[in-house]
């Protein structure tokens, strides 16, 4: 099973040490490559431009609807209103951020331990975090 080209974005995104998200505009990338995603499997298509003041919309394909759920909840939001690809970027990317951070069906998550290799099942796993807290003056 391949990534999703939101779910490859993401991952470029995330700081190496944090974990925490690198870019500031993340719905309208992740929207944007969602969209691509779509037109790639041929779920969607843009029609001609008819003029400059005509801006080209986004129409689903009949039939075309993607069996994966992220992919078929954009596919739903392009159908119901042909949009221009600039207000569906925007209108598929708001939920997205959370939606592809979370482990798909068919993917493991899993932890690193460093050279720790001796995890057993029931193992409890504590976290801590260390600040340094300085005293009243």
């Amino acid at each position: 099973m391949d990534l999703l080209l939101a779910e490859d974005l993401m991952l470029l995104l995330l700081d190496d040490e944090t974990g925490a998200v690198r870019q500031t505009h993340v719905r309208p990338l992740l929207g944007g490559a969602v969209l691509a995603d779509l037109a790639l499997a041929g779920a969607v298509e843009v029609e001609e431009k008819r003029g400059v003041w005509h801006t080209a919309k986004v129409h689903p394909v009949d039939g075309a609807r993607p069996s994966d759920a992220l992919l078929a909840a954009a596919y739903d939001e392009v159908a119901a209103k042909p949009r221009s690809a600039q207000d569906l970027v925007n209108r598929i990317g708001k939920p997205l951020k959370d939606d592809v951070t979370e482990v798909r069906e068919g993917f493991e998550c899993g932890i690193n331990l460093g050279s720790y290799q001796d995890v057993k099942v029931d193992d409890v796993i504590e976290t801590f975090e260390m600040r340094e807290k300085k005293r009243p003056a």
